[in-house]
């Protein structure tokens, strides 16, 4: 009886004095594992900037450390080497189980290999880079991701694609300044010219010949939407938004100008209709916009 009772007494005390003997020894391991891993960051690091890629590779191979340590510094030494695909592999592997502060290296690791393989033009190794980064980290830096992928979209002509990463990287607080052509053109390609009427309320304030372009095109392309819809007065006013120098692109001059005509015309204002097609005849651009400028003057001035 006197056995069973100590033993009934003693036994959770046993437990606790067990498990909080566990739980040190386990911090202790942690922190032990933590400061090595340290110093194996620090040492690759410092053999990396070094050049010394060879010594780093061997290094890593023979030192005992976690998983994702192991494919990240991997993938970090075959992105030095210019092995784009395999440290495109490792990154993989490491974003399975990477935590900490070692995911914002892995953001900027594969960042980095976007930008490498994008300018050796291995844009689908870059795209599945920008891709993973996005995933692990898209705040990083204010959406940096977002932008490379709307580029790279761009460039390939994919404007839907491109219009959402840039309005994406634009709502993070990205810079503006960085997106505005080709968002703008994004926009433009796809009809959405409203948005880019909302985007550049006073006109384009930099000094992108794309961008003036494509704002004068917007402008003229929802001049000719007001036209259809006998919105005439509303045509002039936001064709008065062109400067009066003429615009770039030769084409896009003798519109504007055909437009001015037909809606002064429809306005009973044949003078001004006249001027307008008068200065595409004066152009001595030989466009099909030059004949049915001069269809309408001989139309206009029939006694």
């Amino acid at each position: 009886m006197g056995l069973s009772k100590v033993t009934s007494i003693w036994s959770p005390l046993s437990k606790f004095l067990v498990f909080h003997v566990l739980g040190i020894v386990t911090i202790a391991l942690l922190v032990s594992q933590g400061c090595h891993r340290g110093k194996l960051v620090e040492r690759i690091d410092s053999l990396l900037e070094k050049g010394k890629l060879k010594e780093a590779e061997q290094i890593l191979i023979e030192t005992d450390t976690t998983r994702a340590v192991y494919h990240l510094l991997m993938g970090d030494i075959l992105r030095r080497e210019d092995k784009l695909i395999r440290a495109l592999s490792q990154y993989e592997l490491a974003a399975i189980s990477v935590s900490g502060r070692l995911r914002e290296r892995l953001t900027q690791g594969l960042i980095l290999l976007g930008r490498k393989s994008q300018k050796r033009g291995y844009i689908y190794i870059a795209e599945k880079a920008y891709k993973l980064a996005l995933k692990i980290d898209p705040t990083y830096p204010l959406g940096d991701g977002f932008l490379l992928l709307g580029n790279l979209a761009f460039r390939k002509e994919n404007y839907d694609t491109a219009y959402i990463y840039y309005k994406k990287y634009l709502s993070m607080g990205g810079n503006r300044r960085l997106v505005l052509t080709p968002y703008t053109i994004s926009m433009f390609n796809l009809g959405l010219y409203d948005e880019i009427l909302k985007l550049l309320p006073n006109g384009p304030r930099y000094s992108s010949a794309d961008l003036v372009l494509y704002y004068d095109k917007t402008l003229y392309k929802k001049a000719t939407e007001m036209f259809n819809e006998e919105e005439f007065d509303s045509v002039l006013k936001l064709l008065s938004k062109i400067p009066k120098d003429p615009p770039p692109g030769v084409i896009l001059e003798d519109s504007i100008s055909f437009l001015l005509g037909k809606t002064y015309e429809n306005k009973g204002d044949t003078l001004k209709a006249l001027y307008y097609y008068d200065n595409i005849v004066k152009s001595h651009r030989y466009t099909h916009l030059r004949e049915m400028a001069l269809e309408r003057i001989r139309t206009l001035t029939l006694p």
